[in-house]
């Protein structure tokens, strides 16, 4: 499964968001449990140490821990989903993949100090047609119809239910996301006299900075120490993001933002 690379971290892809968990529960549902598991296990692991180089800001071994555990979490809704295969049919078992996925990513916001930065959710933050729901359910939410939409995808391909049925039931799964996505667009009609709205604007440091940044210091890291040229380096690099950042803000200013918020690492 060469999207799982692509499916989130460093070179994520909207489409591999999706094509993954297809083609892994694809595969798992056409083999028997254990052997399907440990096949995609190591896959998966592997998948994670690529996905996350120069993202996760952790030096040597760390790196390969804090990955491969990011790895091992969303292993277990697969794990789930395949064992709940065996005792659940129809289409109320797409639901498996994506309730488990949710509670997964809910458990490491609350859990790791990194909140909710491995989130398949971010995944679709490329394009407008998912990102209204966030509003509404939080990134965690808008991992779950990621989900969902590769588990029903992949219900379609493998149940025995009539051609008619099949059809029907994404007819209506997909009018319901739909819905759900216009009604999530639409601004509230809310009547509350003496209330303005406060135009806000959203600043994120230029990606290629902010890896030249973790680059430089990964390498300071490992070579021992921050010497004189190498925070001189630094200074250099972070000056530029910082530059950016306060053009853009400046700009966001100028067109009406009364309030203006920086990433958190930014």
């Amino acid at each position: 499964m060469p999207s799982l690379v692509f499916s989130n971290g460093r070179w994520q892809l909207a489409v591999a968001a999706l094509a993954t968990p297809f083609f892994a529960r694809l595969f798992l549902l056409s083999q028997p449990v254990v052997k399907g598991l440990l096949i995609v296990l190591p896959l998966q692991l592997g998948a994670y140490l690529v996905m996350w180089w120069e993202v996760i800001p952790a030096p040597g071994v760390l790196y390969y821990i804090i990955a491969a555990a990011y790895g091992l979490c969303y292993f277990v809704p697969f794990v789930i989903d395949r064992i709940a295969a065996t005792r659940l049919a129809g289409f109320a078992s797409t639901l498996v993949l994506p309730l488990s996925w949710f509670l997964v990513e809910i458990l490491i916001q609350l859990l790791t100090p990194y909140g909710s930065w491995s989130s398949a959710g971010y995944t679709q933050m490329g394009h407008a047609f998912l990102t209204p729901l966030a509003a509404w359910v939080g990134v965690a939410g808008v991992a779950f119809v990621t989900v969902w939409a590769a588990s029903v995808a992949s219900w379609m391909v493998m149940t025995k239910a009539p051609l008619k049925r099949r059809l029907l039931m994404s007819a209506l799964w997909a009018a319901s996301i739909v819905a759900l996505v216009l009604l999530a667009r639409t601004p509230a009609a809310i009547d509350m006299p003496g209330v303005s709205n406060v135009p806000v604007a959203a600043i994120t440091p230029s990606n290629e900075v902010t890896l030249r940044v973790q680059r430089a210091v990964q390498a300071a890291r490992e070579s021992g120490g921050f010497s004189d040229e190498v925070l001189a380096r630094l200074d250099g690099i972070t000056s530029e993001l910082n530059d950016g950042l306060l053009m853009r803000s400046r700009d966001a200013a100028r067109k009406g933002a009364r309030l203006i918020v920086w990433s958190e690492t930014a």
